[in-house]
């Protein structure tokens, strides 16, 4: 990381774009899970995107140009259990990006984040099948491309926040804003999104792993 930190400080002042896209997630209770996840948490959703934009942003400053954009969630915007270290991670990227926003703009230096909900990837598939929240599956399951989309559309426009899909993410803001509501509702929530893994379990055949 310090060595690429370096270079893009250094080798790569014509850096033009920066996408942070890498992400980890374990599931789990608080109280279940070690030191050592939380840290990687920490480390790959939060410090990582955060060393990296600090260190390409004094030359796009300098050249009055250039693009950063994270790969977020929607689990920067609602938390929920078994992911709450996850969001946590998410929570601090987004409130890092805010207020990046706002120092770079008037340099002409865009500052983006994409929230996508669930996507179609390896790592959806581990949730799916060791314990992941089930309601990663009561909205659309988004494919790659859609958030590649999603993340074209953040380095063109420079808009602060792309949700993919836009449906979802009202819901994960309405409950983000009242935050309280989520518990009584959630076995119904659940119910929902157990029956959305199960078919996404199937299409994707996995049901027998």
């Amino acid at each position: 990381m310090e060595r690429l930190c370096t270079r893009l400080g250094g080798d790569l002042v014509d850096l033009d774009v920066l996408v942070n896209n890498a992400g980890v997630i374990v599931p789990g209770a608080v109280a279940d899970l070690d030191q050592s996840a939380l840290d990687l948490h920490l480390e790959v959703n939060l410090r990582a995107p955060i060393r990296l934009m600090r260190a390409a942003a004094p030359q796009m400053i300098a050249r009055r140009k250039g693009a950063m954009v994270a790969t977020v969630s929607l689990g920067g915007v609602i938390s929920l259990k078994d992911s709450a270290i996850y969001s946590a991670s998410k929570f601090g990227l987004r409130g890092f990006l805010c207020g990046f926003h706002q120092e770079l703009a008037p340099f002409g230096v865009k500052v983006s984040g994409v929230y996508p909900a669930a996507v179609d990837t390896p790592m959806l598939h581990h949730e799916a099948l060791h314990g992941g929240s089930v309601l990663n599956f009561i909205d659309k399951v988004m494919t790659a491309e859609d958030i590649a989309n999603a993340t074209l559309k953040a380095i063109d426009t420079g808009r602060l926040e792309i949700y993919s899909p836009w449906s979802a993410s009202l819901t994960a803001r309405f409950f983000g804003s009242f935050p309280w509501m989520i518990r009584p509702l959630l076995p119904l929530m659940e119910k929902i999104g157990e029956q959305g893994r199960r078919k996404f379990l199937a299409r994707k055949d996995f049901s027998t792993q």
